[in-house]
């Protein structure tokens, strides 16, 4: 028993642990994540001056690649405390796209999927009803499932974009 306690289990964690590692890998991958604060142009009031809508917002999205079939199912997105639970999946149709301009140094960010794969978008609309699940956490969760196997993805940081104006 003690031989199977320290032999056996630390061999078949290392022999088991790559090939989920590998296999997971290989599904999605470079993922990237990115806030885009939006400032809206004119913005609706009520009879005392107070606004009806809000003067601005920030938008997340994250990019990523994977094969084409089959299409993942992302069921939930946690970004940076606030879960997600209707992120909606777009399909980017080029092999390259130009998400916007970083904010640090205003120069365009491309992102250009790899040989025989497929570039995706997860949309994150802001709506007042997401629920705070962690008030300090600066880590972003995916969930999801492709075919009948779940997997989670987890980011450690975003780039911020410049900023969009007047929509």
């Amino acid at each position: 028993m003690i031989l199977y306690k320290k032999i056996i289990n630390p061999m078949l964690f290392l022999y088991l642990f790559p090939v989920i590692i590998f296999s997971q890998s290989q599904r999605i991958r470079n993922a990237q994540a990115f806030s885009q604060h939006q400032v809206f142009g004119t913005i609706a009031v009520d009879e005392k001056g107070n606004p009806l809508t809000r003067g601005s917002q920030t938008n997340h999205f994250i990019y990523f690649e994977s094969d084409e079939m089959p299409v993942p199912k992302i069921s939930t997105v946690i970004y940076k405390g606030v879960m997600y639970i209707h992120p909606s999946l777009v399909s980017i149709s080029q092999s390259q796209v130009r998400v916007g301009n970083r904010l640090s140094d205003n120069q365009p960010i491309f992102i250009k999927a790899s040989k025989g794969k497929k570039l995706w978008k997860i949309e994150l609309t802001p709506v007042d009803d997401n629920d705070k699940v962690r008030k300090n956490s600066q880590l972003i969760v995916i969930k999801g499932k492709i075919k009948k196997r779940s997997f989670r993805i987890t980011l450690s940081n975003d780039v911020e974009l410049a900023p969009m104006e007047g929509m």
